[in-house]
């Protein structure tokens, strides 16, 4: 995931301000729609999950509450997201 926010995404930022450019600039916001935070939501779910596995090698690991706060901490709701995928004109 960093690798795509600090190659593609800046790369494609980049060219916006060139006459190669594919998308416009609400094209790219549209597709990498809150990225940034979605990156610090999956960086932050990963530590909690390589805590949990670095307590308990050997044991049952638990991770519910690793997706419970990952649910929690949702940029959109699920409903907020199929209201907007649903109203996109194709």
């Amino acid at each position: 995931m960093t690798v795509v926010l600090l190659q593609f995404i800046e790369k494609l930022r980049s060219l916006l301000q060139t006459a190669q450019h594919a998308l416009s600039s609400e094209d790219v916001n549209t597709i990498f729609f809150k990225i940034t935070n979605l990156h610090l939501i999956h960086t932050e779910f990963v530590c909690d999950v390589e805590l949990v596995l670095s307590d308990q090698p050997n044991a049952t690991v638990v991770i519910g509450p690793a997706f419970h706060k990952l649910v929690s901490s949702a940029v959109i709701s699920v409903e907020t997201y199929l209201l907007m995928t649903h109203s996109v004109e194709l």
